[in-house]
């Protein structure tokens, strides 16, 4: 159990961030700071450190994340520091029993495009033309434990036409699952709590939310339909933000479980007094389902209720403070439980 979990994470020349190392990582692991500080990054790097054997898929949903989209004037530029391919980035992750780490490196020149070779996947996404003299990105994996050999594999990420195709040298299944969630609810993460017979978790935990919760399902036209007693289910879209995020993060646990979560800004849709409701859930069903938490506030509502948290959760949770330098190397200081709850009773604002 917890063998997956990350006890350590350095990031360099990924997206925004120069340098940055972060110790101590707990179960569930808050981080706040300025705006531009790398929070968001911080989650992107854990995200594809975890998911790296289809890379197309992640790099493609974090763009979402941010509203954008891969299309034809797209590349992959601002994944790297200061835009530019040349020093590549690394992602460096220390586990329980072992760690893994990706070294992104550009490649220049011809690259043999064998679209018939077994491990071949063509994705559709069109490629920048800006660059084009680079050939391909080669994400070389490192994963080793303390039973097992270092594994390493290099997945080629070819990027002179007008496509993206990635093909990795050898098989390698990944034990670890990793989700970074939407701000809608997964359809198929709900089904497959109700499949397992686990309607009672998801109806307590929605009536911390609304307490005339009575019953849910998914309805004919496969949209979650929520009883709260009146003559027909309602669509759970019309209760608002806060039940909808609620039953997003309570699947999405499940739905990760042994796995890796994370989620930028835990309090969208969340009323001040569901936040107190939602620290027990996360606390509670993280433990659960062995899930390792990774997430990101702008909320002092949030920090507040992490603070009383903290008094009895200590070595479940941890805050970082991400403070941005000049140069773009960033710091990440480790809140005690007193560190935070002296910073709150004297007035100080985290966040900042």
């Amino acid at each position: 159990m917890e063998k997956h979990f990350y006890e350590q994470l350095k990031i360099e020349n990924f997206r925004g961030i120069k340098s940055l190392e972060i110790n101590d990582l707990a179960r569930i692991n808050l981080f706040v700071g300025r705006n531009n500080c790398g929070k968001t990054s911080v989650l992107e790097s854990i995200f594809l450190l975890t998911g790296i054997l289809d890379p197309i898929y992640h790099i493609d949903h974090m763009e979402k994340h941010r509203k954008l989209t891969l299309n034809e004037n797209s590349d992959l530029k601002s994944f790297f520091y200061n835009q530019k391919y040349t020093k590549g980035f690394r992602l460096f992750g220390k586990e329980r029993t072992g760690s893994r780490e990706i070294n992104v490196v550009p490649s220049y020149g011809s690259f043999n495009r064998d679209r018939g070779e077994r491990g071949t996947v063509q994705t559709g996404v069109l490629s920048s033309t800006t660059e084009q003299s680079l050939s391909t990105l080669k994400f070389i994996l490192t994963h080793s434990t303390k039973e097992n050999r270092p594994y390493e594999t290099t997945i080629n990420l070819v990027t002179g036409d007008t496509s993206f195709n990635f093909k990795s040298e050898e098989d390698y299944r990944e034990i670890t699952y990793t989700c970074f969630l939407g701000q809608t609810y997964g359809l198929e993460m709900v089904d497959r709590m109700l499949n397992e017979k686990r309607k009672d978790v998801l109806v307590s935990r929605l009536q911390s939310i609304e307490p005339k919760v009575k019953d849910i399902r998914i309805g004919l036209d496969r949209i979650v339909m929520i009883d709260i007693g009146t003559d027909n289910f309602l669509p759970i879209n019309h209760l608002g933000g806060g039940m909808v995020h609620v039953l997003n993060i309570l699947s999405a646990i499940y739905w990760v479980r042994n796995g890796i979560l994370v989620i930028d800004e835990i309090e969208n849709g969340l009323h001040v007094s569901s936040i107190k409701y939602m620290w027990e859930m996360v606390l509670e069903s993280s433990k659960q389902n062995n899930t390792q938490i990774f997430m990101t506030t702008h909320s002092s509502d949030v920090i507040k209720s992490l603070s009383l948290a903290l008094q009895d959760k200590a070595d479940s949770v941890a805050c970082f403070w991400l403070s941005k330098f000049d140069d773009d190397r960033i710091k990440a200081y480790r809140y005690s439980p007193d560190d935070l709850e002296n910073a709150l009773d004297v007035g100080i604002d985290i966040r900042h």
